[in-house]
């Protein structure tokens, strides 16, 4: 083949290879602005955000969960091994009193208030009966609390389940008041007063949601 129409073949191909860059950049390009803050799971390996468990009877004593699971007089936890390594909180809430899950970062508050129309999802398995007074929050500090109740949106089915929560459909509730997202030391509270044993995982803040939201985003009723 002569010299020139090697030049031409290479001329003509150009043209595809610069389109083709040019389409791999822009997907890497819109992936990178997606807003997600993981809190909890395997994404969140470089967070420092730790669970804890609340009890009521005991004061309101926080602890730690560590592998080695710790109890206290309302709920139970521990880290187990899901999709990695200690990426998974198992929890039995005993159906005492009030027993809370809770994350945090040395109790320092953090801004969020970039995901004012986002959504605080997670992955649940329920391994026993739901019960009909669970509900997930984002906590400032008592009474300063931002609810939602997950009554009827978490089945007991024994399998992982992806829940989606609109930000914007998460109020005080009796005796609470609200509060900007702007400096935020709780971004995750789970509460029940009922027996409850669940599997939790992949706790994070999305600018858009990956699943879809038990919630309308808008009206903040079933769609």
């Amino acid at each position: 083949m002569s010299n020139i129409n090697k030049k031409l073949i290479a001329i003509a191909i150009l043209p595809f290879l610069i389109a083709g860059c040019g389409e791999e950049q822009k997907t890497s390009s819109e992936d990178s602005t997606e807003n997600v803050f993981n809190l909890f799971g395997v994404k969140a390996v470089d967070i420092a955000y730790k669970a804890l468990i609340l009890s009521e009877t005991d004061g309101y004593a926080s602890t730690i969960v560590t592998d080695a699971y710790v109890s206290s007089s309302d709920i139970n936890a521990g880290l187990i091994n899901n999709n990695g390594t200690s990426d998974t909180i198992d929890v039995q809430v005993l159906g005492v009193a009030s027993g809370s899950l809770m994350l945090q970062a040395d109790n320092k508050a953090a801004d969020f208030s970039s995901y004012e129309s986002g959504f605080l999802e997670f992955n649940i398995r329920s391994k026993s009966a739901v019960p009909d007074d669970l509900t997930v929050a984002i906590d400032n500090g008592w009474p300063n609390r931002k609810v939602f109740s997950l009554n009827g949106y978490v089945n007991h089915t024994n399998d992982w389940e992806g829940i989606s929560i609109p930000i914007k459909c998460m109020k005080p509730g009796s005796g609470m008041n609200d509060f900007s997202l702007g400096s935020v030391v709780t971004p995750f509270f789970m509460e029940s007063r009922q027996a409850y044993s669940f599997e939790i995982t992949d706790i994070a803040y999305k600018e858009k949601s990956e699943f879809t939201p038990v919630v309308d985003a808008t009206s903040c009723t079933n769609s």
